[in-house]
């Protein structure tokens, strides 16, 4: 945690992705969301100025909701004390996670609450296709719930990772998601990274397979055509 004092008050705000939960985070994106922010290069030049001050405002909210402080005192923080602060937050949450979270120190497995849960397989060997498909289900509406993405981490998460013999129902995904849901940025991180390299090799397996399958269709119809 970085220790800040802003005017007479002090706080605290994450500096590492094991001080921010998934529920945390899931708050930050929702709150860039809701305040559309963008890069101001990005926007037309007569609406730069527009999208500035919705950057800032949206700036305070996400250093307001991490530090814990109260929106007035944020507001009567000196101008240069606040662009400090301001500044130290968005280094860490700028921050590349491939530089900490390299993809071939990801381990298979992370242990939370005395429990260790096991990520899916390589190739999802032993993951059933049912609980493949619900997991893309959840985030495929995604956009509709709260925190885009990451609101829905913890439910992904507690449908693909389990426990050595476990069998997945309705009431443990349940059970899990709201487990989940306190797990630091840390592990989620390397659970998508893992699930990510997962996706693409099953992805590219499917391509493959389609391609030849439609290949020998084509064949056969050649053959049969000529028939």
């Amino acid at each position: 945690m970085i220790n800040l004092k802003v005017g007479k008050t002090r706080c605290t705000i994450p500096n590492e992705w094991k001080e921010l939960n998934v529920s945390q985070y899931a708050k930050v994106c929702q709150i860039l969301i809701d305040y559309e922010i963008v890069d101001i290069e990005e926007v037309p030049e007569e609406h730069q100025e527009i999208q500035k001050v919705k950057n800032i405002k949206a700036n305070r909210e996400v250093f307001t909701y991490l530090s814990g402080l109260e929106r007035s005192v944020v507001d009567q923080c000196n101008l240069k004390d606040m662009e400090n602060c301001l500044n130290l937050m968005n280094q860490f949450l700028n921050k590349k996670v491939e530089q900490e979270i390299k993809e071939d120190s990801v381990a298979d497995s992370f242990n939370w609450k005395g429990k260790t849960y096991f990520f899916p397989l390589p190739l999802m060997t032993e993951t059933t296709f049912g609980d493949y498909i619900e997991s893309e289900q959840v985030m495929m509406n995604a956009k509709e719930i709260e925190g885009g993405r990451f609101g829905l981490i913890a439910k992904q998460m507690a449908i693909l990772c389990k426990e050595e013999g476990e069998e997945t129902n309705d009431e443990l995904i349940e059970k899990k998601t709201r487990l989940f849901e306190k797990l630091p940025m840390d592990i989620v991180w390397k659970f998508v990274f893992f699930l990510m390299k997962q996706t693409s090799s099953l992805q590219k397996s499917m391509k493959t397979f389609s391609k030849t399958d439609i290949d020998q269709q084509t064949d056969m119809q050649m053959k049969i055509g000529k028939s």
